[in-house]
């Protein structure tokens, strides 16, 4: 019975740190509307720095950051990540080291009241996975962002792994990033997923994460598919399952 009680307490715990890491998504998100009149710059960067520190601190996460070589702040690029959980991006955000950065997210996002406006608002890019038209366009607006030193986070995976296992890459970063001449820069998530698991709202407190930035790599001397191959195989020797 004991057994039992604590079991359920656990869970009800850690279901109230995934709703309360979701009132930090609003307070960002209005934090973003309110300051709308300022630079979007500034607003956006700063508002996703706060709350990646809230709530790496309020979880515990427990990060690891390692750079194969120094990456200056000012450096435009294309940072692509493995995507296992939520939970990556306070990760990525609390460790990037880009001054400004965005991320492309899809159209279900932009939806949600208050946060999808808030994302509008702060330069995140909104994408229609299943219209590959609009697609490309929302790429192309994409491009846009380099030329104000803003670099942008793309998941190539498409969609969070169930389980850690790096799936197929999509091309369309790779486009992005050959088509703006801006590098693309490797990252390795690993154990997000342990936090927050997708289909889940059990949040785990003191998990242990890593993540691995690899060196910039150069887009206008190889082809798509030789960068697709030099970042999965990047992805493939780092990422833990």
């Amino acid at each position: 019975m004991k057994s039992t009680l604590h079991s359920a307490r656990k869970k009800i715990k850690a279901v109230a740190r995934s709703v309360k890491a979701g009132g930090r998504v609003i307070q960002t998100s209005c934090e973003v509307l309110l300051n709308k009149n300022k630079s979007d710059l500034d607003v956006g960067s700063q508002a996703m720095a706060r709350f990646a520190q809230r709530t790496v601190k309020e979880n515990d996460i427990r990060i690891s950051a390692s750079h194969e070589v120094e990456i200056a702040g000012t450096l435009a690029a294309v940072y692509m990540s493995n995507h296992q959980s939520h939970m990556d991006i306070p990760v990525l955000y609390a460790t990037c080291p880009a001054n400004h950065l965005r991320m492309v997210g899809k159209k279900e996002l932009f939806r949600i009241p208050i946060w999808g406006e808030a994302m509008r608002v702060g330069g995140m890019v909104c994408i229609d996975r299943s219209n590959q038209e609009s697609a490309i366009q929302s790429l192309k607006e994409a491009e846009k962002q380099f030329a104000r030193g803003v670099s942008i986070w793309i998941a190539p995976e498409g969609t969070r792994s169930k389980d850690g296992t790096l799936n197929p890459l999509k091309k369309g970063g790779f486009y992005l990033a050959k088509n703006s001449g801006v590098p693309i820069v490797p990252i390795a998530i690993n154990n997000t997923h342990q936090v927050l698991k997708k289909g889940t709202l059990i949040m785990n407190k003191g998990c242990e994460v890593s993540i691995h930035y690899g060196a910039p790599i150069d887009t206008q001397s190889s082809t798509i598919e030789e960068l697709i191959s030099e970042v999965e195989d990047f992805m493939t020797a780092n990422v833990r399952p």
